[in-house]
């Protein structure tokens, strides 16, 4: 199958909607993305996912093709063959949202790509129309957590944070030869554009000679400088997000520890406006606000900043704590608030996202009570551990199941 880079024909456009169909399995991400889950090199297909396929040392990334078609790999892919997704997380987005997972080009752009794209491109569309559980493309698309490095505190976030620290550069480099095959490599963090290490990837010439690459990232918007946006231009980007917990500076700012809302809000702007002006060449430009104790009365709120803002807006349930256990009726009503904002604005991805939030309230209800039971018996910190332990091991997490349901 070469193409021998002359572009695709009308048939071979079309045949690319195959990446974003849910008529040959559920799910494409596993024939498509790569993700690394954190910095401890454990890979998977997306966030969504409750397993990983396998582990790349952060020093050895030549090897990421490895885990690409594990044995962990391919029995999700098989498993995703026959319509069984006892893999992917309960809380999965795919089952409500449209694929996205390929972003597309302009039918004209095809004939200034080269050949090993195209092809790569064409040998994925062929392993899911043949129904294979074993990849014979390269990943399409490659999500990077270089380093944990970040600015600010968020209260809700688990992450261990550091102000510095940095990968080895051997990181990149063996991840450099998988760009020519690459529709889309995904930066996250800490905060991108605060890490050396993800600037470095970010802005490298590497990235910026592949013409068919898009660049995406979610960035926390406190250094998003003029100086940024210069170098942001040269790329071609695909899904910046921001994440916004928040729309007065009181809340947002508590949330956010160490940001102040009313700059975030000022670099945010700066984007939209160079975007709006053609300066910056992006697919989409989105959002992500984390329910909380401390912002749900806001969510409303947000949906009509986002609005206004000409961004897509997504909210999410936080998770790993019982503190909205009191409030849920309240949650309930603010949620329900703000997606007939949403439907009224004729914003229709955040209509779902909302729509999606109170379908999972009653689950999230009972798993949010039985958590504070946990915390009351064992201590905050204790049942932290104790999760994070029986999360990877079945035994234990049933026998712990039954006593938080007794």
């Amino acid at each position: 199958m070469n193409t021998g880079g002359k572009g695709f024909t009308s048939e071979q456009i079309k045949a690319l909607q195959t990446l974003n169909s849910k008529e040959l399995v559920p799910c494409t991400y596993p024939w498509i993305r790569l993700t690394e889950k954190d910095v401890t090199g454990e890979y998977t297909f997306c966030a969504w996912l409750d397993k990983d396929i396998g582990t790349v040392d952060k020093e050895n990334t030549s090897r990421l093709l490895d885990v690409w078609n594990s044995p962990k790999a391919l029995q999700i892919r098989q498993d995703l063959l026959e319509g069984n997704r006892s893999s992917c997380h309960r809380d999965c987005k795919v089952a409500h949202f449209p694929l996205d997972t390929f972003l597309g080009y302009e039918d004209w752009e095809y004939e200034a790509f080269e050949a090993p794209f195209l092809d790569n491109l064409q040998q994925a569309v062929a392993d899911l129309a043949n129904r294979r559980a074993e990849s014979t493309a390269k990943p399409l698309s490659l999500a990077l957590f270089p380093t944990n490095v970040c600015n600010i505190r968020c209260r809700m976030c688990k992450m261990e944070k550091r102000y510095d620290g940095e990968v080895d550069p051997c990181y990149f480099e063996g991840i450099k030869p998988l760009l020519p095959f690459l529709h889309e490599l995904f930066v996250a963090g800490g905060e991108p554009f605060f890490c050396k290490s993800s600037r470095n990837i970010i802005f490298s010439d590497a990235v910026k000679s592949q013409r068919h690459l898009y660049l995406s990232t979610i960035s926390n918007g406190t250094v998003l400088t003029e100086a940024v946006l210069e170098k942001l231009a040269d790329l071609r980007l695909g899904r910046v997000i921001f994440s916004l917990d928040g729309v007065t500076p009181e809340v947002y700012n508590a949330v956010r520890r160490g940001a102040d809302f009313e700059k975030v809000l000022v670099n945010i702007k700066r984007f939209v406006a160079h975007r709006d002006a053609g300066r910056l060449k992006v697919k989409i430009t989105g959002s992500n606000f984390v329910i909380q104790a401390l912002n749900y009365r806001q969510i409303e709120g947000y949906v009509e900043l986002c609005h206004s803002l000409g961004i897509r807006a997504s909210c999410n349930l936080v998770f790993g704590t019982s503190e909205l256990a009191p409030h849920m009726d309240d949650v309930q009503q603010n949620v329900a608030k703000a997606l007939e904002r949403a439907v009224a604005l004729d914003m229709d991805y955040t209509a779902t996202s909302l729509q999606t939030v109170l379908e999972k309230l009653p689950a999230y209800r009972n798993r949010v009570r039985k958590l504070a039971r946990m915390q009351q018996v064992f201590g905050e910190r204790n049942t932290a551990r104790i999760r994070g332990v029986f999360d990877r091991h079945e035994t234990i997490k049933s026998v712990v199941k039954k006593f938080i349901s007794a």
